[in-house]
């Protein structure tokens, strides 16, 4: 009699021709492999995964990333229906854990538009969390930069890309997100990156498809801030040097952040956090973007803008560089934790494409600026208005 549990663990099919002999071994392998199923399934691990390198799902209908470790230290992601791989550093494809807590489920289209002055920017045409619309809190016009997307560990995002720059019928929009987790075909990349496909969508039907879409799973240890960008278009390093970017925060699954009084740190609660700031650092000027923590409504600032927050309220600063230069950012009259450690620190260093964030308690007015000799020579600087004064 054939084994469901030899089939179910991949043993290349030999249970139905083997020999007596063979067959009474895999019957004393029976015990083992019922043994290992049960031990998978108390510590969360599928069933189809026991005994097996991979595990099979339809093309983008999962959001596990199928990935799994190399003993070269970098990380396979394997496509489940054609089985092409891709290595990329084990730095950026992060293994799943085994379990995973609830999270939040978000659906997520927006729209790759060309502005009147030739620019281009994304712009939100609608987000429901767990059913309920929120695409209010977005402005309902294409900005630079892109929409802030807010997640927490956990959850999972169904985003569409829609193409709707109608002048370039031979060019794709893309959304390559940095952080989170997703399998290769959420890559947001040409097929010359990739090697499976080009991952964005064309503005007219019949060129490839007008939408696309990307599953990312938010797993636990994705916190933090991350860049999304296009890819694709007009070159394979896409056009965010012509305003296709934005954010994505993901917020610890414990609900709290660290924060500095300028002394000391100590943690608190999201919640309690009045405002935040995503400031990007181009070549030339930082661009900005406020999030009110009491209306989840957000306002692109523009260039160098005057950031504001009442006397004793918590205001969490993202910082994103955009550019290809190394910045070094201060807020003057400010420390503020690093991430990770327990020092405080006045400046620091971002390089192209990095990401830092920090909470503070505001107690004075000040100005931050980028430090970098040449960049403060062309005016990177903005102002911090504290109002009401010290509590």
């Amino acid at each position: 009699m054939k084994s469901k549990y030899l089939h179910a663990t991949g043993d290349i099919g030999h249970a139905r021709h083997a020999s007596p002999m063979r067959q009474s071994r895999h019957s004393m392998l029976k015990p083992v492999i019922v043994l290992l199923l049960s031990v998978g399934m108390l510590l969360g691990v599928p069933a189809e995964s026991i005994g097996s390198d991979t595990a099979a799902s339809g093309k983008g209908e999962s959001l596990q990333p199928l990935v799994k470790a190399k003993t070269d230290g970098r990380k396979e992601v394997i496509r489940a229906d054609d089985k092409k791989t891709i290595s990329t550093p084990a730095a950026t494809a992060k293994s799943q854990p085994a379990q995973q807590s609830a999270g939040s489920r978000h659906i997520i289209e927006m729209a790759g538009e060309e502005t009147e002055d030739g620019l281009l920017a994304y712009r939100m045409v609608s987000h429901r969390i767990d059913g309920v619309d929120v695409t209010s809190r977005y402005s309902p016009q294409a900005t630079i930069p892109g929409p802030t997307i807010v997640l927490t560990e956990g959850d999972k995002v169904r985003l569409t890309i829609r193409n709707a720059v109608n002048t370039r019928p031979e060019q794709q929009i893309s959304v390559h997100v940095h952080g989170v987790h997703y399998t290769i075909l959420s890559d947001g990349t040409l097929k010359i990156i990739n090697r499976v496909e080009d991952e964005g969508a064309h503005p007219q039907h019949g060129t490839g498809g007008r939408f696309y879409t990307y599953l990312w799973d938010v797993a636990p240890g994705t916190a933090g801030t991350w860049p999304y960008h296009d890819h694709n278009f007009e070159t394979h390093n896409g056009s965010e040097d012509r305003g296709l970017f934005g954010t994505v925060i993901v917020n610890p699954a414990s609900g709290a952040v660290a924060a500095s009084n300028g002394s000391s740190a100590s943690s608190v609660s999201i919640q309690d956090i009045r405002k935040d700031y995503v400031l990007y650092l181009a070549d030339d000027a930082f661009w900005g973007m406020e999030i009110d923590s009491a209306t989840k409504r957000q306002t692109p600032l523009g260039v160098n803008p005057a950031l504001t927050a009442g006397g004793g309220e918590y205001v969490r600063f993202h910082l994103i560089a955009m550019g290809t230069y190394l910045n070094r950012f201060r807020l003057e009259g400010y420390r503020w934790l690093e991430p990770g450690t327990t020092q405080l620190i006045q400046a620091k260093n971002i390089g192209p494409l990095e990401n830092h964030a920090f909470t503070i308690k505001a107690l004075n007015s000040a100005s931050y600026v980028n430090e970098n000799f040449s960049r403060r020579l062309m005016g990177m600087r903005g102002s911090f208005n504290v109002t009401h004064g010290t509590p």
